[in-house]
């Protein structure tokens, strides 16, 4: 059985690939009607009505937990072309039109109907200028991303927001790529939706330094733990959460099997991680087995 002591840096420069958003000259549009159909049956319907590139595709999600009074529908609406997604620029707006029977039932309870666009950037914009006819709201689009329809007030909202600590020790924020390819360092969601996990983060100057995950910074401290990016917490109040990268010194013990020698390699049997104080650790290692071979030993 072979140990190294390594701090492994390299596991803290994951980089995700994203494909990037796509523009096009108005002389590369073409004037195209696309529909989609969200829901399990033809009730609910997103259409899409402007210039945009040729044998564009209209993809279109359900988001959010649609559990609070004020939320009447909202969903993930974009553009694709060739595997891209299509922004069109504010000279040539796409006109959508979203239809849900709760827009109808609510416009029939003489409700106030509201429109609010979640930018990818997390940024979140109430849209004034629409149309409601029966069960359908219209309104012109120059961006796409999360649309929701509203009634009786601002949808809930949760924004999180990124942060990682300067050589200063000052919070600066922490910006990665989104799924477009956008640089982000904000996300906002609905009861039920998840957030995309960012990059991780790294401190280039530190052969030691290992990123512990995502806590909750609020009233000057840190949470216990890490945010579970898996098990939010329910939103139930529109409100910020700053979350701030947090980093440790460890040291890592590799635990290797017998040499192989049909390869040439020590096949790795175990990982485990300490975190470094006043230089050393303890790290628990019962429950790491290897196996040894002594047929082939002289």
């Amino acid at each position: 059985m072979l140990l190294t002591n390594v701090p492994l840096e390299t596991m803290l420069s994951a980089m995700a690939a994203s494909e990037p958003e796509i523009s096009a000259a108005a002389d590369q549009l073409e004037y195209q009607s696309i529909s989609a159909y969200p829901g399990e049956d033809h009730t609910e319907k997103v259409a899409l009505d402007g210039m945009m590139p040729a044998e564009s595709d209209l993809v279109v999600s359900r988001t959010g937990d649609t559990v609070s009074d004020e939320t009447l529908c909202s969903y993930d609406i974009s553009i694709v072309n060739n595997g891209k997604e299509f922004q069109p620029d504010t000279d040539n707006p796409i006109t959508v039109s979203i239809t849900n029977n709760a827009i109808g039932e609510a416009s029939a309870a003489d409700r106030a109907i509201g429109l609010w666009h979640i930018g990818g950037d997390g940024s979140v914009t109430e849209i004034k200028d629409f149309t409601v006819s029966g069960n359908t709201i219209c309104f012109n689009a120059s961006g796409f991303s999360v649309y929701i329809v509203s009634s009786d007030g601002e949808p809930t909202l949760c924004t999180y927001e990124f942060y990682m600590l300067n050589r200063n020790g000052m919070p600066q924020k922490y910006y990665f790529s989104s799924s477009n390819g956008e640089k982000i360092w904000r996300q906002t969601v609905q009861n039920g939706d998840k957030l995309s996990i960012p990059q991780l983060p790294s401190i280039a100057e530190s052969s030691t330094s290992t990123f512990m995950g995502w806590y909750v910074y609020e009233n000057g401290s840190l949470s216990s733990e890490p945010l579970d990016f898996e098990n939010l917490p329910p939103v139930t109040e529109t409100k910020k959460v700053q979350l701030r990268a947090v980093f440790a010194q460890c040291a890592y013990v590799i635990f290797h099997e017998q040499f192989n020698g049909s390869n040439n390699s020590w096949p790795i049997a175990a990982t485990r991680r300490g975190e470094l104080s006043g230089g050393s650790t303890e790290i628990n290692i019962d429950d790491v087995t290897v196996t040894y071979d002594d047929s082939s030993a002289e």
